[in-house]
Parts: C-alpha cells; structure tokens; sequence
C-alpha cells in the first residue's frame, strides 16, 4: 500500500523530530539518568560556614545573623525527615549570596538525588517581621533534572521545604501543597512546550519559619506535623 504523500510531513515527519529530540535529550543527560535510576544514597558531608566569618563582615546585619544561627542545624532536621527518600541536603561553606538574590548572606545547600547533585537552596532574610520579633526567611530552591526525576519524590522534597518555613505548625502542608503544585504546574506546562530542552526549576518561599523553631524546641512533636 502507498503511503499517502502527505502523511510524511502532516504526522510522521514532526513524530520522528520529537523522537529524535527525545533520544539526544536522554543521551546528553545519561550519566544523570544512571545515578537517578540505579545509585546508591549520598550520605551527607557538611562543610558549613563559621559564624565568625559573617561577623568579622561589616556588611552583615543583624538579620542575616538571625537567619544563619536558626538554621544552623536545618540541613540534619531536613535529612532526618527525609531519611526514607533518595534525598540529601548539605550545608555549604558559601555564605554570600550575589545577585540576582539581593546580593544578601545566608546559608546555602547542596541538594543530591541518590548521589547526583541535583540542586541547590538559598536560605536568607526576607521581607517580614514575626509578632516574636524573628525574621523571616526567604528559600530559594533550583533543582536541575526535574522532569527525570520521579514526580512523587520532588513534591515530598518541595513540600517538606515549603512547610519547615511556614508561619505557624498547624497544617503547614496545606500552603505548602498549594504552593509547589503551582510550581510544578508552570514547570511542566514549560516541559510540554519545549520538550527537548532540559529546564531548569526554581521556588521561592517566604515565612517566619515557626515550624522549623517548633521542631528545634520540641523535637517530640515531629510525628504531628510531618507525615513522614
């Protein structure tokens, strides 16, 4: 039978593009895709910044302070909590943020899937002030290989983030699922547009972190507001 002389261009033409773009996109990224698929965990190495290094700095304020002393053990709670998936967080020696994140300081993580470092996450004063006084925090997390990565593993990571810095520890989980299925929506609907491209994703978060002071002050109470 003689294919019909338009059916090159109308349909198989554009489906043997997009399989070839698909194939290039898998073979560019393979070694991701073998830590992702078959790796074991990374076990965390934390070199985190000294606290006399910000303070020796005259450009240091007392909320860049604030932040960096009540995350000090942020990255060991998170990793606790994410023991039984493929996620790791280190803390990092940098703590000078430059622009295009308002050139502030902070503290900065490495994020690995198994043994890929997939990641990063940017922890610094944000705009508000809670009624005790404390800063809030603005996150930062860019994630490289999104959409190789299971779709359940990166919403239980961006959940768990989203709801550490929320205000209060009643029902974080609601904010914080709202908030990254917005993310991951945008994030796929750019995935679909321009499928043979690898897309970087990011989310911000802002709050006043009284979950993260929760856990610190009563570690007891974990169970109640984390499903993990």
């Amino acid at each position: 039978m003689t294919p019909h002389p338009e059916s090159n261009t109308s349909v198989t033409g554009p489906r043997i593009r997009s399989m070839l773009g698909i194939n290039l996109l898998a073979w560019k990224y393979r070694a991701a895709i073998k830590s992702i698929d078959g790796h074991a965990k990374r076990q965390p190495r934390h070199d985190p910044a000294s606290p006399a290094s910000l303070h020796d700095n005259e450009l240091v304020a007392e909320s860049h302070l604030t932040i960096f002393h009540d995350f000090e053990n942020f990255a060991e709670i998170a990793n606790f909590h994410l023991q039984h998936s493929p996620w790791t967080i280190e803390d990092r020696r940098e703590h000078r943020i430059p622009v295009p994140f308002d050139d502030t300081f902070g503290r900065t993580y490495s994020i690995y899937y198994r043994d890929l470092d997939a990641g990063w996450l940017l922890v610094y004063p944000g705009s508000a002030v809670a009624l005790d006084g404390r800063f809030s925090a603005r996150c930062n997390v860019s994630l490289d290989f999104v959409q190789l990565l299971p779709y359940a593993d990166v919403y239980r990571l961006l959940t768990y983030i989203v709801a550490v810095i929320a205000d209060q520890p009643e029902g974080p989980w609601s904010k914080s699922a709202s908030e990254v299925t917005l993310a991951l929506t945008g994030h796929l609907w750019e995935v679909f547009r321009k499928p043979d491209v690898m897309h970087g994703f990011n989310i911000v978060t802002e709050g006043t972190y009284g979950v993260l002071m929760d856990l610190i002050r009563s570690p007891e109470h974990t169970n109640q507001i984390f499903r993990t």
